[in-house]
């Protein structure tokens, strides 16, 4: 029994190796769970990130996120996996939309958070524009 119970656990370990890092579909969960999967590489995991409309001008959207991300460098990757949003900027008028700037993209906790390069590169200094779909916000524009 111990065995069986052992090896569902390393399944699901396994099996979440590659999952984006939280499961929320607030804004900021969404820009931290893309540019971490961005930070694996995973680009498919990145696309399920953005909203249908965007997805479809990229055509195939993991080929272009990979055209588009593979060349940072190697450093970064593993700063993209840290990143965490920091702040919010939600349209006064319309409040189903949102941006998270370069500058509101952090590495680090607390007070000695610091700006994240690898972020700002990853999205050409652009930041990501967001949009409400039903519930969920999903990546809809920006340095995507």
């Amino acid at each position: 029994m111990r065995r069986r119970l052992a090896s569902a656990a390393a399944a699901v370990l396994v099996a979440c190796a590659a999952c984006s890092r939280t499961g929320g579909t607030g804004v900021s969960n969404v820009v931290d769970n893309y540019l971490y999967d961005l930070g694996n590489r995973d680009y498919a995991a990145a696309c399920q990130q953005l909203t249908d409309q965007l997805r479809k001008q990229l055509g195939d959207c993991p080929a272009t996120l990979k055209r588009h991300h593979d060349n940072l460098p190697v450093g970064e990757y593993a700063q993209l996996r840290d990143a965490h949003v920091r702040k919010v900027t939600y349209d006064p008028k319309d409040n189903t939309k949102a941006t998270v700037y370069p500058q509101d993209m952090k590495v680090g906790t607390g007070g000695s958070a610091k700006r994240s390069i690898a972020a700002n590169h990853a999205t050409n200094g652009q930041g990501l524009e967001l949009a409400k779909v039903g519930t969920a916000w999903r990546i809809s524009g920006g340095g995507v």
